[in-house]
């Protein structure tokens, strides 16, 4: 259950995973890659915002020390975005799919690789930069949306115990290109869901500072 332990760390919604990823100046690659197969539109309002309509908002890959720009879009006074036609990820950024190998799930794909993007707050330079993230919920259910690009179609189903004795269930349908996930986490009964399908709950756009 080592990986499962990882996978669940790397996706729950919860900040205090993200320690030590809220800024960084790390160079940016080149950004030749076309439009994604499968772009989606990425829009919404950063919360509380009250930086001016001086900066942008960047989709981005990491990948050791380097990191690619799939995305972006300007911010506007009230903190509203529209990301639009995200590229293709290089291969040199992508990892084989964590979900492989993790008993209790049907892995359609198991040679599909993938990578998770973070949302950063640049100014012109791409210096200085904040991350975004959306989450929501209330005392008993929390929230997270994240998104993925993959190289190839995967269909990851199945349910299982993590090592943190939550009951997982896993349905994601994810096509080449970008996707979105959902990581919802019931506190109150133990239950994590991930889903490709959207659920009839709220969240916000936050700057994780």
């Amino acid at each position: 259950m080592k990986g499962f332990k990882f996978l669940f760390s790397a996706i729950l919604f919860t900040a205090l995973i993200l320690t030590g990823c809220n800024k960084h100046n790390n160079p940016i690659g080149p950004n030749d890659t076309g439009t994604s197969t499968n772009s989606i539109s990425i829009t919404g309002t950063i919360q509380n915002w009250n930086l001016g309509s001086h900066y942008k908002i960047l989709l981005e890959v990491e990948k050791d020390t380097n990191r690619f720009v799939a995305g972006e879009s300007s911010i506007g006074s009230n903190g509203s975005f529209d990301i639009k036609k995200e590229k293709d990820v290089p291969s040199e950024y992508l990892s084989p799919s964590e979900f492989t190998g993790i008993s209790g799930l049907n892995v359609s794909n198991p040679d599909a690789n993938s990578a998770e993007a973070n949302f950063y707050i640049a100014d012109s330079n791409n210096s200085e930069q904040l991350l975004v993230i959306y989450i929501g919920g209330n005392d008993s259910t929390l929230f997270r949306k994240s998104y993925e690009y993959l190289d190839s179609d995967l269909k990851v189903t199945g349910s299982l115990e993590d090592d943190y004795n939550y009951q997982v269930s896993v349905n994601l349908n994810l096509k080449k290109g970008w996707n979105v996930i959902y990581s919802i986490n019931h506190t109150n009964t133990k239950k994590f869901i991930m889903t490709t399908e959207e659920p009839q709950l709220n969240g916000v756009w936050e700057i994780y500072d």
